[in-house]
């Protein structure tokens, strides 16, 4: 036998390797997204979902709340534009 025997299978030797690296990868980010979702159905049973229905966030009615910070607001310096840009921003 000579060397050109050996060589002629070299591409479907390499297409199955490159093709088993591939399954391999596949089957690795399937393990990894299966251990993550295991883990979090865990995490769901031990922190059962708040319910915040109940609350407002307000500590006034709506209608009381608007503009209400439109009276005592000082902005901050880091706020406030540069005092070559405030000549513009007033025209």
């Amino acid at each position: 036998m000579d060397m050109h025997g050996f060589g002629s299978n070299t591409r479907r030797t390499q297409g199955l390797l490159w093709m088993g690296i591939g399954l391999a990868a596949i089957a690795g980010v399937v393990a990894l997204r299966m251990a993550v979702r295991s883990r979090q159905r865990h995490h769901r049973a031990l922190h059962p979902v708040r319910d915040y229905s109940g609350r407002r966030g307000f500590p006034l009615p709506v209608q009381e709340m608007r503009g209400a910070a439109r009276y005592d607001f000082e902005m901050p310096d880091d706020m406030r534009s540069q005092p070559r840009l405030r000549a513009v921003d007033s025209a």
